[in-house]
């Protein structure tokens, strides 16, 4: 159906995306998936539409935001021809700690914990690494330090 223009999966029990599953329809202008099932959004599900203009009504759907959710719809606000018509109705269903937030009020903060982890993880194994580096390097200096000693007895 190249010609299809509006398309409404609204209220379908629709729990995720396929990639590419909006692909082959050239004229779409409005796709509602309000109402479903859906907790992330799989981004190359509707990158596929290359329709200019087309609007996505995503409201009403138990969006889990978390470090997954955060990418997909920031590579969805790059888009020139897609928009999220409702992004503002987006709310949270999970963590629990979000539960009822709007996203986009969450989106930038939503990676800010695993960013931190990653970081302190980072820094500790560059501290361990120049440790062991000075470790080395004092033994290294200790080991010419008593091979000289060594020379220097064997020569008297």
């Amino acid at each position: 159906m190249p010609g299809l223009e509006v398309l409404s999966l609204a209220g379908n029990d629709i729990s995720e995306l396929e990639a590419e599953a909006f692909a082959t329809l050239a004229a779409l202008s409005l796709l509602s998936l309000m109402g479903n099932r859906l907790q992330h959004l799989e981004f190359k599900a509707v990158a596929g539409i290359w329709t200019a203009g087309t609007w996505l009504l995503l409201a009403s759907n138990p969006w889990i935001c978390d470090c997954d959710l955060h990418p997909a719809f920031g590579k969805l606000g790059h888009l020139q021809h897609l928009r999220v018509a409702d992004l503002g109705n987006l709310t949270c269903a999970g963590p629990e700690r979000l539960s009822g937030v709007v996203l986009s009020g969450v989106e930038a903060q939503l990676c800010l914990a695993e960013t931190a982890t990653v970081l302190s993880i980072t820094g500790s194994v560059l501290l361990t690494v120049a440790v062991a580096v000075l470790r080395a390097e004092c033994k290294r200096s200790q080991g010419s330090e008593e091979a000289g000693e060594l020379e220097s007895s064997l020569e008297r």
